[in-house]
């Protein structure tokens, strides 16, 4: 099974993150809102994009500000923020990032979906010049 929705109890025992996300620049977010989030497998998003774009460029930036305000601890695919609300990884970006020719994140598994993702390699490098930042903007902090 390449992807499912998650179950009510997936839902309901789906981590809080000490974050809050501002709005985004995109009319589509790439950590995406709603009541029951798909979860994917790694073979799943086996589709390679070849253009990064704005949204992608977002969804990094709002993924390493995740991790870095977390310390440094897996991301969950979906999780909910300090408000309560649930929020997912937009499976087309973290697809992107596993799929490159050098993978910018590892997937981490579980019954054979993807449960939290850890950046790594080139996306590190990337971002960790405005690490403080990309902290401040998924936590409130100015």
């Amino acid at each position: 099974m390449d992807k499912r929705k998650a179950t009510a109890a997936e839902v309901t025992d789906a981590p809080t993150l000490a974050i809050s996300l501002p709005k985004s620049a995109h009319a589509s977010d790439p950590i995406s809102w709603g009541t029951t989030p798909e979860i994917y497998s790694s073979a799943g998003l086996k589709k390679v994009a070849i253009d990064k774009h704005a949204r992608t460029d977002e969804f990094e930036k709002r993924l390493m500000g995740i991790w870095w305000a977390t310390g440094e601890a897996p991301v969950p695919f979906f999780f909910k923020t300090r408000d309560g609300t649930l929020r997912s990884l937009d499976a087309g970006c973290v697809g992107f990032l596993l799929n490159r020719w050098r993978p910018e994140i590892e997937a981490i598994e579980a019954a054979d979906m993807i449960v939290a993702v850890i950046p790594k390699g080139d996306l590190l490098t990337r971002y960790a010049p405005i690490k403080e930042r990309l902290i401040a903007l998924v936590t409130g902090q100015k």
